[in-house]
Formats: C-alpha cells, structure tokens, sequence
C-alpha cells in the first residue's frame, strides 16, 4: 500500500491492482482505543471473482467532516481518477464523504 498523502490531517492510502475501476473508502469516525480510524471494508473490496479493483483509503483524521480537507481530497481524486468509473462507499462520517465526493 502506498500513502501519497499522511500527515496530522489527512491520510490517503492506495492499493492498485492494476483494475479498471476505481474504489474510494471513506473512514468512519472510528473505533476502539482512541478512536482509531482504520482503512475500511478493504477485506470485502479485495475478494470477488471479477477483475480486482484498486482502492483508495480516505481518512479524514481530525475528524473534521471533510471541512478542513475537501479541497485537497478532491483535487487529489480528481487527478487519480482521471478516465476511470468511481465507486465511492462509506458508514458514518465515510458515508458522508462517499456521498459528499461522489
């Protein structure tokens, strides 16, 4: 996994498999000890029997709801996305964000 962006406020992780599609999770608020937020649904987005997809993991960790990192989440997607079908999913704060970048 690559992380062309992690600092105090945003983290992006890639996974490329070299697939057509492009999948784009978005953290929750998170869970467990200290609210750890962690790169979800990347279990299920890597099974199947179709072609694998390349995922991107958004974690917005100040939990600010996409106000302190819109701008730089959508530039950066709309650079890595650029020709490619984009699925975006989410649940809670994530869910917020599939909806709100997709």
């Amino acid at each position: 996994m690559e992380y062309p962006i992690d600092d105090e406020a945003l983290q992006i992780a890639v996974s490329e498999s070299g697939g057509p599609r492009l999948v784009v999770s978005f953290a929750g608020v998170g869970f467990g000890h200290a609210y750890e937020q962690k790169a979800e649904f990347g279990r299920t987005l890597g099974e199947g029997t179709g072609p694998a997809n390349d995922v991107c993991y958004v974690m917005d960790k100040q939990r600010s709801w996409y106000n302190l990192t819109a701008p730089r989440i959508a530039s950066w997607l709309e650079r890595y996305s650029l020709g490619r079908e984009v699925c975006t999913l989410g649940n809670s704060m994530g869910g917020f964000g599939a909806l709100l970048f997709g």
